[in-house]
């Protein structure tokens, strides 16, 4: 059956497309590092949390491949899972509350032990349409800050928010 364009463009018209800028994220960490960092807690409760996070890039899922040439020809299987790494990129406020709060976290990190450390991230997909519920879509363990990212000042404009990177890395992420 040959579809007629007018249908292919309502087909497209009535898809319920997943929009990527309902998503919210909650962030805890381990209360020796919020302590050994001298951070509050409250700035990282998902409304306070949300308001300042404007984007996450999702890891790259891969493993190392183990790799050998026999009898004239090469064999391949998966290794072990790589580490993941993901960002996220912030709009400050409170004259660089959060930039600093990462900064201090990042820092404590190299005084406690991994497992001390402790940060823990989901990623929920908000509803797009009616009668859709939140969908958890990743759950990160055991986390470390890889780094912090710099910010640019710049004079061409007065009113540019402060924008920030910041780099995780965690051993695995958990198949949901």
């Amino acid at each position: 059956m040959i579809k007629t364009l007018t249908s292919q463009i309502m087909d497209a018209y009535n898809a319920k497309w997943s929009m990527i800028n309902n998503f919210t994220i909650q962030i805890t960490f381990g209360s020796k590092l919020l302590s050994a960092a001298g951070v509050n807690s409250a700035m990282f409760e998902p409304k306070a949390f949300n308001l300042v996070c404007k984007g996450m890039d999702l890891p790259q899922i891969s493993y190392s491949p183990i790799e050998t040439y026999q009898g004239g020809q090469y064999k391949m299987t998966l290794g072990k899972p790589e580490a993941m790494r993901f960002g996220m990129s912030f709009r400050d406020k409170d004259q660089l509350g959060y930039f600093r709060a990462f900064r201090r976290l990042w820092q404590a990190e190299k005084y406690l032990y991994a497992d001390e450390i402790g940060i823990q991230v989901h990623v929920y997909k908000d509803p797009d349409y009616y009668k859709e519920k939140d969908l958890l879509v990743e759950k990160y363990v055991k986390c470390q800050i890889e780094s912090v990212g710099t910010m640019q000042y710049n004079q061409d404009t007065e009113a540019q928010v402060t924008e920030f990177n910041v780099q995780f890395k965690c051993p695995a992420i958990q198949v949901l």
